[in-house]
């Protein structure tokens, strides 16, 4: 293996908003990700490590909290980012944690500070910050 392979990081887009989908690959590229966009129950089926897997909580809640503990038991040490409305972050947030869910923010944030946001998840800092849940 190469050292170019030896450091390749491969990221996860699970979201069914295939213009948001799309937005979250170009930006994970951008930041030397490989990406794959899967269903959640493409998820089922999983069975390779990731570095990164990014959840859109706005789809049906059970069936994203169900894919974060599917890809958590696949992937341990693979960072999970979950997005959703903001008004929703509070009440998702501890349903999220529980599932295995690193941090989950606000669709804004996502859009907004997606390269911040991964070098946090890379750093292990998954504490909640304010500006997570900013519209």
């Amino acid at each position: 293996m190469s050292g170019t392979e030896a450091q390749q990081r491969h990221a996860l887009v699970i979201d069914a908003n295939l213009m948001t989908a799309v937005r979250l690959e170009r930006g994970l590229q951008a930041l030397g990700y490989t990406v794959s966009s899967i269903t959640p129950a493409q998820a089922r089926e999983w069975n390779t490590s990731f570095d990164l897997a990014a959840i859109h909580y706005g789809i049906a809640r059970e069936e994203a909290l169900q894919t974060t503990r599917i890809l958590r038991g696949i992937c341990p040490s693979g960072a999970i980012l979950g997005y959703v409305s903001h008004g929703m972050v509070p009440e998702l947030r501890p349903l999220a944690r529980e599932a295995g869910c690193s941090l989950l923010v606000a669709n804004s944030a996502m859009a907004a500070r997606l390269p911040q946001l991964a070098v946090r998840l890379e750093r292990q800092e998954t504490e909640p910050q304010a500006e997570d849940e900013e519209e």
